[in-house]
């Protein structure tokens, strides 16, 4: 039975949906959904049909698994032909003032109904994402399947899942066998431990003016690591704030570690994305300094990649745990750090020109190069490595590590020249340049000058 059937009968109460002799109901799918459309169109009109939630679902019941593009088509047509009504273009006659009220009534249901399409379009695709994720994740091999989790939701991928969607993956997945159970668990808990957090995100600095701004750490400064660890009920997410806010690696954490949960790892991972996620779109808004906060929001995106490549370090070096754990974990740990540096460098405002020296600079400094290396090294040759390299060189170069800086861009400037990225192959010419000028090298200052 055509899904349009059971939808019209179910509205015996509404007699202008009772099913006739001429019925479109044998005729094409497009037949059908232009009857649908102008039964909402008149029962809207007549009163009958009364807010957007009853349009939601009438459509919801009237729509057939793979059809919503003919459905489209027919709501536009639809659109056209009403719209056409109350402007009919120069050198047409309008209608009456009567035919324009009703057109413009009609106009307003189609709008209650084009809303209605648009909801129903993302719900639906969320839960065919949610479908498809599972059967990734019941495909894969056990040891696999934190890796498969995390690569569904890499913020790099066509369909980024967001909150509401991770919710629905987590609640899909309760259902699920037992095998995915710890997967929806760790969902659930940090969605919940960001839930509790996200409030807290910036509030160090309201709560304290003097409290740093950003990730580094001195004894004069609260930094808000601390603060943090004191919003957080999560037992590894305070671990590791605390060990932040003491300024040691997160490297020594995950190497510690005698145990790990499956689902307080993950949680960790849920509650770290939403931190990063709200603290780069509050700096992203700040409109009292446009590159203050973009150097922040670079800032932050680098302090989240950072962790996650000593996490990876540290369970590489973990000789607690299992080795089939130990190895899962910094698997996971790493990708994480490659999709952050991914979703860095795709910036349309990344930092081409600036460095991210402040944010590392503080007692106990550790040279970002060597806990960002193994990460970059993994990136294939993209003109995502490329404006990376070009950010920690300049870095470098502000610390005095010109031979290190002057390696860096050269690197950059390669990768940026085959990936056609000229914007970035500019930069890095003007730093290699500004450096050897550095170095009274004028020869080479002139040259990678006139290469520009």
């Amino acid at each position: 039975m055509p899904p349009i059937v059971p939808l019209l009968q179910s509205l015996s109460l509404y007699p202008m949906f009772a099913l006739t002799s001429n019925s479109p109901l044998g005729s094409s799918w497009s037949d059908r959904y232009l009857a649908f459309i102008d039964e909402i169109i008149t029962g809207t009109m007549k009163g009958k049909i009364a807010s957007k939630e009853q349009v939601y679902r009438l459509l919801s019941e009237a729509l057939a698994q793979g059809m919503g593009e003919i459905f489209e088509r027919c709501l536009l047509e639809r659109q056209a032909t009403v719209q056409a009504q109350l402007d009919p273009g120069p050198g047409a006659e309008r209608g009456t003032e009567m035919e324009q009220a009703k057109a413009l009534r009609q106009s307003r249901a189609l709008k209650v109904l084009a809303e209605a399409w648009g909801r129903w379009q993302t719900e639906n695709q969320a839960k065919s994402a949610s479908a498809a994720a599972i059967a990734d994740l019941q495909a894969a091999a056990p040891e696999d399947r934190l890796s498969v989790l995390f690569q569904i939701l890499d913020p790099n991928q066509t369909y980024v899942f967001n909150r509401k969607q991770i919710e629905l993956l987590a609640q899909d997945l309760s259902q699920a066998e037992a095998a995915l159970q710890p997967l929806a668990q760790g969902l659930q808990q940090g969605l919940r431990a960001f839930e509790r957090m996200e409030g807290h995100l910036i509030g160090w600095m309201y709560d304290a003016p003097q409290r740093a701004v950003g990730f580094e750490s001195s004894r004069q400064q609260v930094s808000p690591w601390q603060y943090w660890s004191q919003h957080s009920d999560s037992a590894l997410a305070q671990q590791l704030f605390r060990g932040q806010t003491e300024n040691r690696s997160a490297q020594e954490l995950a190497e510690a570690l005698a145990e790990v949960n499956l689902p307080d790892w993950i949680e960790l991972a849920i509650l770290l994305r939403g931190m990063q996620g709200g603290l780069i779109a509050w700096f992203d808004k700040q409109p009292y300094s446009r590159t203050g906060g973009q150097n922040m929001a670079a800032m932050t995106f680098l302090t989240f990649a950072l962790l996650w490549s000593e996490l990876s370090g540290g369970f590489r070096a973990n000789g607690q745990l299992s080795t089939q754990a130990a190895q899962t974990l910094a698997r996971a740990s790493f990708q994480l750090a490659l999709q952050i540096l991914r979703a860095f460098a795709q910036r349309d405002n990344f930092p081409l020109y600036g460095g991210m020296v402040a944010s590392f600079s503080g007692e106990g400094f550790r040279e970002t190069m060597d806990y960002l290396d193994q990460p970059l090294r993994a990136l294939e040759k993209t003109q995502e490595k490329a404006r990376i390299l070009t950010l920690l060189a300049y870095s470098q170069g502000w610390l005095g590590q010109i031979d290190r800086s002057l390696v860096l861009h050269e690197e950059a400037l390669a990768l940026a020249q085959e990936a056609a990225d000229q914007r970035c192959v500019v930069a890095n010419l003007n730093h290699l340049s500004r450096m050897q000028l550095k170095q009274q090298a004028f020869e080479g200052a002139i040259a990678r000058a006139s290469g520009l």
